[in-house]
């Protein structure tokens, strides 16, 4: 055993200096546990990945304007929105009902249905016909924005507070905090027995 191990050094130590060495002895048990530590492996290609794939969309993306015709015919056109708007239905769905049973993953499927309204009002904008379909285009497109900013600040809210209820996510480790989204929420402000958005953002304004 490493001499700075040793019973008599850790006896020692202040009350603030244990604590804080308990913490970091946590997070790092889950860090090993999740894979995020040790050799760092999964992390290194998971970083390698995401940013080389960012870097090669750059010149893809300088070349695509001059690769594309400004209009083109596609086939299943129908189904494609169709398609697109039952999985945008379940989602909303899946939210409303995962914020009235109050579950801590509602924080991921509200960013999830957030991100596919915005898909929605960008391709409704830039496919829309001249004349009132691109007015009415333009109408749906600014509810669906406004909407997916109301689930991105709900997402925050919600785990701002599920951080909080567990200390912090580096207090708990990120494994724990994965883990603990299965369960029910925890350690929201009093009142919210209904998850109001005025309320969560009143109390959220309020503990500032």
């Amino acid at each position: 055993m490493h001499p700075a191990y040793e019973d008599d050094v850790l006896r020692k130590l202040t009350a603030a200096d244990r604590t804080d060495l308990s913490r970091r002895l946590t997070v790092i048990e889950n860090e090993l546990d999740a894979g995020l530590s040790g050799s760092h492996q999964a992390r290194e290609l998971f970083i390698t990945i995401t940013a080389c794939a960012s870097v090669i969309l750059i010149p893809w993306i300088a070349v695509l304007p001059t690769l594309l015709p400004a209009t083109h015919a596609v086939t299943h056109w129908r189904e494609v929105w169709v398609g697109f708007d039952i999985t945008l239905a379940i989602m909303l769905a899946c939210t409303a009902w995962l914020a009235i049973r109050r579950r801590q993953v509602v924080v991921l499927v509200a960013f999830g249905t957030g991100t596919l309204l915005v898909c929605d009002a960008w391709f409704d904008l830039m496919t829309a016909a001249s004349g009132w379909d691109r007015v009415l285009s333009i109408g749906s497109s600014v509810l669906e924005v406004s909407l997916a900013g109301i689930l991105f600040n709900t997402a925050r809210l919600f785990f701002h507070y599920t951080a909080h209820s567990s200390g912090s996510p580096d207090a708990g480790g990120i494994a724990e905090l994965l883990d603990r989204s299965r369960g029910a929420l925890k350690g929201l402000p009093p009142g919210l027995e209904r998850l109001s958005l005025p309320r969560v953002i009143k109390q959220h304004r309020a503990s500032r």
